[in-house]
């Protein structure tokens, strides 16, 4: 399977600097990384990069902005390869910013998360007070982000306010000198953005290739330039400035305007470099909650999303300090899994209740329930002592693992269930209480821990996966020590209650527990 990862390039400036920082950057990757290959098309930056090693191609970098293009690249198979993805984008990523300072261009290496796609792996969304204060907060949020260990890449979503020009046609003059409003905008299109005004046969390409014209950067680089522009006038059959037949106006422009739930934000957003999101998440936290920012007053409300309030100490603007991205995602995930672990023990108890007509006995066979923590928890970290050296990142206790242990509790509920039914088989057989909970346990032993191996062998298989790497560790460390441990806790606990209640000791039923209120 194909590894991706993906850089983007978010210049402050015009076109020719976005261009011009690409360029570079190829030919970085080039000297490099060994690339034999570039291929330009049109002006969307259509790129194919393709590495003699380990990448097979760097595809489909195409402009979503004025001032903002990708470049994807697909690795080989990890077996195919000595440098992980992690330790590549780790190596590159001091070298690329170099690349970008000259450009004011901001340059980041993101991998394609196994999960669900987001914006930033490290996001906080602020909202309320004014646009300037918003911006502002979001720029100390900003130094703070640069400050904690593991979080790079980091950038605020908003453009710098700069002076944009518009500019009006002269109606008059131009007709006068016969010249419409189509070719005042056909010429400033062709020349500042380009155009493509025919195609040309390259014998050593597949397609036809676009011929491309625009003028040159030094001519299309400041208002002044449109002075040099000239245009045909149909009554005079002279060369015309553009500057004579239009109308240059400065308007201020803010930039781009980011809302959610009707609301105005600022978003600062930063990336992981060998480092789980929730540790940098926590540490940014505690610092807010504990240590502030100059000039402002954060408070904490206790929520279980974190999210925080800061007061402007001068203005008195309140601004919401909401988490967003990968922590949004997990923090959903779990609750709604823990939802239905929660829902899925009622029904398993309600069963239970229905079939032994008592609701102690449902207490105990849910005791082996707790016992999987024992194994999940310390299963991933000891699991972690081979991922590190083998994949470069620790076992992470996610989703996956999450709904491993939702599996875990039909299991060991299932192992509970025939202890105690060839319990009663026996006493129902006339053996002693003692006897009958001794031979039980040793008798249902073998066919649990096979049950057990079985799915700790299956498990196995996707133990170094990314996304399922979870669901395997939950599985096989916690089953191994839930059914060690329930083998014992649950016939200890069958036979303190019999012992406690020997009226329910039948030798027709074996055991009559019936309905019990407590």
């Amino acid at each position: 399977m194909l590894k991706g990862v993906s850089a983007e390039y978010l210049s402050k400036s015009f076109h020719f600097t976005l261009i011009e920082a690409f360029l570079n950057l190829t030919k970085m990757l080039r000297d490099r990384e060994k690339v034999n290959r570039v291929v330009f098309s049109g002006g969307c930056f259509y790129n194919r990069i393709l590495f003699e090693k380990f990448v097979e191609e760097i595809m489909n970098a195409v402009k979503k902005g004025e001032n903002l293009a990708e470049i994807r690249v697909n690795l080989k198979d990890k077996n195919e390869r000595e440098e992980s993805s992690i330790d590549l984008v780790s190596r590159l990523r001091p070298s690329l910013q170099e690349i970008g300072k000259p450009y004011n261009a901001n340059i980041k290496l993101v991998e394609d998360p196994p999960g669900p796609p987001v914006i930033a792996t490290l996001l906080m969304e602020v909202s309320g007070g004014s646009k300037e204060g918003r911006l502002i907060l979001a720029k100390k949020i900003e130094e703070l982000y640069k400050h904690t260990e593991g979080v790079v890449d980091v950038d605020v979503m908003a453009d710098d306010s700069i002076v944009k020009y518009e500019i009006i046609p002269d109606k008059v003059k131009a007709g006068l000198l016969g010249i419409t409003t189509k070719q005042i905008a056909d010429i400033l299109g062709m020349g500042i953005k380009g155009a493509v005004i025919g195609v040309t046969h390259i014998p050593s390409e597949k397609e036809q290739v676009g011929i491309f014209v625009r003028f040159d950067k030094n001519s299309r680089s400041s208002i002044k330039d449109l002075e040099k522009i000239k245009i045909m006038s149909m009554t005079t059959h002279r060369m015309v400035p553009l500057s004579e037949v239009v109308k240059i106006r400065p308007v201020p422009f803010g930039g781009m305007i980011t809302s959610k739930d009707l609301r105005e934000i600022v978003m600062v957003t930063g990336e992981m470099d060998k480092r789980g999101s929730i540790y940098a998440l926590l540490d940014i936290f505690f610092y807010l909650k504990d240590k502030g920012l100059n000039g402002y007053t954060i408070t904490y409300d206790g929520n279980p999303r974190l999210n925080l309030v800061a007061i402007n100490n001068k203005t008195g603007e309140k601004f919401n300090l909401v988490w967003d991205g990968e922590w949004k995602i997990t923090f959903d995930t779990f609750r709604d899994l823990g939802s239905a672990f929660g829902g899925a023990v009622v029904l398993i108890f309600l069963l239970m209740v229905a079939y032994y007509k008592n609701f102690r006995i449902p207490r105990i066979v849910l005791a082996a329930v707790p016992l999987t923590f024992i194994g999940v928890l310390p299963g991933h970290w000891i699991t972690s002592l081979f991922t590190i050296p083998l994949q470069g990142t620790p076992a992470y206790f996610t989703a996956t693992s999450m709904i491993g242990f939702i599996a875990l509790a039909g299991i060991v509920v299932r192992n509970s269930l025939l202890l105690i039914d060839f319990t009663n088989d026996l006493l129902r057989q006339g053996r002693s209480l003692n006897d009958a909970v001794v031979e039980a346990a040793a008798t249902r032993f073998r066919p649990i821990i096979l049950t057990a191996l079985a799915i700790i062998l299956a498990s196995s298989v996707i133990v170094l996966d990314p996304v399922w790497q979870g669901l395997a560790v939950s599985l096989i460390f916690g089953v191994m020590v839930s059914t060690i441990l329930s083998l014992f806790v649950i016939p200890v606990l069958y036979w303190r209650y019999l012992r406690d209640n020997p009226d329910a000791i039948n030798s027709e039923k074996g055991v009559d527990y019936g309905l019990e209120a407590e």
